[in-house]
């Protein structure tokens, strides 16, 4: 599942970019070390669906059913907000990679992943949309009500990779705060 790290340092590293700070603050902006939140404001424009460990949005026995084996999760293994649902001997199973993207929507993380205009598959009944590509790693990124994404990827056996990525993704979704 390194294709999956990968993706998701490239877009850790996109989206750092686009909230670089800039030199000069705009007229009308406090003065930079400008005390102008109490620790109480800092979480009031977060999302309701963001998510801080996916592996408590989605169970050990949800996984275990979609994939027909039993997995183990592991949180935090491709970046903080990600969780991995592997077999004992670590043979196949799933990744998950969450991004809460209230503040700018799902379309630069399915950029970044390669699922922007005309890349992967569009697919229905999950999400706000997904699309579904990833070559020798099936992936599935699906957006949330342009709030949360998730990038899933299988590493598992499947007649068909698709339909099982759509299950895990409807079984999240079930599960969203």
């Amino acid at each position: 599942m390194g294709r999956l790290t990968g993706l998701v340092a490239v877009a850790a590293m996109g989206l750092a970019a686009c909230s670089g700070d800039d030199a000069d603050p705009p007229a009308g902006d406090p003065e930079p070390g400008a005390d102008t939140a109490s620790p109480g404001d800092i979480d009031t424009t977060r999302s309701e669906l963001a998510i801080d460990d996916p592996c408590e949005v989605l169970s050990e026995d949800e996984v275990s059913q979609i994939l027909g084996f039993d997995v183990t999760a592991t949180a935090g293994v491709a970046s903080p907000t990600s969780c991995d649902y592997d077999s004992a001997d670590r043979s196949g199973g799933v990744s998950l990679d969450v991004q809460n993207v209230a503040g700018d929507g799902c379309d630069p993380v399915f950029a970044v992943a390669g699922y922007g205009e005309g890349g992967g598959e569009p697919v229905d009944g999950v999400g706000t949309y997904a699309k579904f590509g990833g070559g020798f790693v099936p992936q599935l990124a699906v957006c949330f009500d342009d709030e949360v994404t998730v990038i899933a990827s299988l590493g598992a056996e499947s007649a068909d990779p698709q339909a099982t990525l759509v299950e895990v993704a409807r079984a999240f979704e079930t599960n969203l705060p």
